[in-house]
């Protein structure tokens, strides 16, 4: 009799796994194609000004390119990306988008703008150029400038911002309307921001530096929501893990599951789920971490 009723719970045991490893395969399959998207506005921005101590940390527009008489615009802006995405997130594409509303009368040439990745930490003061803005504003504590990234804090190790010479992402604008920098420079830096969140300075907008290539981009003070700058993050939220105890054996699963032992049965009943959850050994990764679907 005990040997049958081990059989019968043996079968019972396997057949529990059959169908759950299917189940499983089903709901890989489901998660891994369900990509998600994020979408976050600029924690600051402002734009440089070659003819000297000025900037434009509080107006509502920002500047790249050369202006007609020869003078140079940058553009600064950054993301706050710290709590935005879920540990466990994949990034599959970035996107920054930018508002054009002005460019050189007549059009002007179609004009390369490149995003460089900033290696220095920047301020924006409390400057502001107006609604034009073109001419910039006397500069104000703080304010990053052509010569200084923070007025009376410290000054760029090159004139017109420190950035990686290699560029990101670059677009040609044209005429008006919304542009999109997209790219895996762009993917790279964010997940380097990830990883390392005090190294996240955002980014330079530099344009050709031919006469009246300069144009005009919208900033997130500007009054209509719709235009300011935005990074759009596509995602997908990957498999969760927990750390394998120092034991080598327990798994301390919080909330989940409570301390589980790895090195027993795998199969535990989860009474608030009402069905059982398959956590075999050979889930662990190289890392120590032990892989479970929730």
């Amino acid at each position: 009799i005990l040997t049958i009723m081990s059989l019968i719970k043996t079968d019972l045991k396997n057949a529990l796994r059959l169908n759950f490893l299917c189940a499983l395969a089903i709901i890989s399959l489901g998660n891994l194609g369900n990509a998600e998207t994020l979408v976050i506005e600029a924690s600051m921005d402002t734009s440089l000004y070659s003819e000297g101590s000025l900037s434009n940390g509080q107006g509502i527009s920002i500047f790249a390119g050369r202006t007609k008489e020869g003078n140079d615009r940058r553009g600064l802006v950054k993301f706050d990306l710290e709590g935005q995405l879920p540990q466990t997130a994949s990034i599959n594409s970035v996107t920054l988008a930018l508002y054009v509303s002005k460019v050189p009368i007549g059009g002007g040439p179609d004009t390369f703008f490149r995003i460089h990745r900033l290696t220095r930490d920047w301020g924006e003061g409390a400057s502001d150029a107006g609604d034009i803005g073109g001419k910039g504003a006397p500069a104000e504590a703080g304010d990053a400038t052509w010569q200084d990234s923070e007025l009376g804090v410290q000054a760029w190790t090159q004139p017109g911002g420190d950035f990686d010479p290699e560029f990101s992402s670059e677009e040609v604008i044209s005429g008006l309307g919304f542009y999109d920098w997209i790219g895996d420079g762009l993917l790279a830096d964010v997940n380097a921001w990830l990883q390392d969140p005090a190294s996240n300075y955002g980014w330079i907008i530099v344009g050709e530096q031919s006469l009246g290539s300069a144009a005009r981009f919208e900033s997130r003070h500007y009054w209509n929501e719709v235009q300011r700058p935005r990074l759009v993050i596509d995602y997908t939220n990957a498999w969760a893990g927990y750390p394998i105890d120092e034991d080598g054996v327990t798994v301390d699963t919080g909330d989940f599951l409570g301390r589980v032992y790895i090195e027993h049965d795998p199969w535990i009943y989860v009474y608030s789920l009402s069905k059982y959850i398959y956590m075999p050994v050979d889930g662990m990764e190289a890392t120590g971490t032990w892989i479970w679907l929730p």
